[in-house]
């Protein structure tokens, strides 16, 4: 794939390989930072499971991983993509694109990076002649939401999410307990 740079000419926007994963390792633990703050749930694994689960992705021909680099050859961002199958009627939706991870350092925002790591997801799942894509952000992330909406993503469903006892208690509050009023910690 070409390299690209970003508006700016700054950071350059590629693929990235096995060199950059120790980076893109450090880049996700700021993002699972950030995911704590929004209340969201913990990260799987830590800074080693995460290099070797990017270390998969990066070998696999239906991912591919994008870095956002500076000249001083640091990563200031990076966003994950990759082609999934779906077992669907609809032939157009049966392959689809599905944005994952995406991140750009706080100080680099608004310049450009993360539209420019956007740009070359769509070159990829272009090249695989995909037609949708897909993604999930925190719905009170606001500063994600407005970068997904200038780019033409729409929202199109909710994933919530809730401990067993919340729902439980919610149940129990409407007479309706899944566990007839047993407390579900206990329940086996």
């Amino acid at each position: 794939m070409k390299e690209h740079s970003s508006p700016l000419n700054q950071v350059t926007i590629r693929k990235a390989g096995e060199p950059d994963l120790p980076g893109i390792a450090r880049l996700k633990s700021r993002l699972d930072r950030l995911h704590r703050l929004l209340g969201l749930w913990p990260p799987e694994g830590d800074r080693r499971q995460q290099l070797l689960r990017y270390r998969k992705l990066v070998r696999q021909p239906v991912y591919r991983l994008f870095v956002a680099e500076r000249s001083s050859h640091e990563l200031v961002g990076y966003l994950t993509a990759f082609v999934e199958n779906r077992n669907c009627d609809q032939k157009d939706f049966r392959r689809i694109g599905v944005i994952g991870e995406t991140f750009v350092q706080e100080q680099y925002r608004n310049r450009g990076i993360g539209t420019s790591l956007v740009g070359a997801a769509v070159r990829f799942f272009s090249s695989e002649g995909i037609r949708h894509v897909s993604l999930r952000n925190a719905v009170g992330n606001e500063s994600a939401n407005r970068f997904w909406g200038r780019l033409g993503f729409n929202p199109a469903l909710y994933t919530r999410t809730a401990t067993l006892e919340e729902v439980d208690k919610s149940l129990r509050n409407t007479g309706k307990s899944a566990f007839y009023g047993k407390p579900i910690v206990n329940a086996e």
